[in-house]
């Protein structure tokens, strides 16, 4: 006998249906056949790093820190611009399914300023 059941998550993702067999043959195939995805997917993945090593510097370079300066304009006030640092880059994000606890999960990383530099300055009246 096979049941079919609708997996879902909180963050309202829809995920496929999951096919659930409790017959003992097709489940003891079933493992045997998870453990060869698992182990393939692991052989594939230390592939993947060992002949891409500059990977991680292909992602830590997509952020970087460049300056820019903001006109401060008050009623009432005279004009000031202001030097300031932004950063900018872009965000990658993957996520993958975990059908045995029917959940998500999503990993991301994003360009942001991570260090606070204080500068005083002296304004003179003209």
């Amino acid at each position: 006998m096979q049941k079919t059941e609708l997996a879902s998550t909180s963050g309202s993702i829809p995920v496929p249906a999951i096919l659930i067999q409790t017959d003992t043959h097709h489940l003891t195939s079933s493992i045997a056949y998870s453990f060869t995805l698992k182990r393939y997917l692991l052989i594939t993945l230390l592939l993947m790093f060992i002949t891409f090593p500059a990977y991680s510097a292909v992602i830590k370079s997509g952020c970087r820190k460049h300056g820019t300066q903001y006109v401060i304009d008050e009623p009432g006030c005279d004009l000031v611009a202001v030097n300031v640092n932004m950063c900018s880059g872009y965000c990658m994000s993957f996520s993958f399914v975990n059908p045995e606890e029917n959940s998500i999960t999503v990993h991301g990383r994003c360009c942001r300023m991570v260090d606070n530099e204080w500068v005083c300055l002296a304004y003179v009246q003209s």
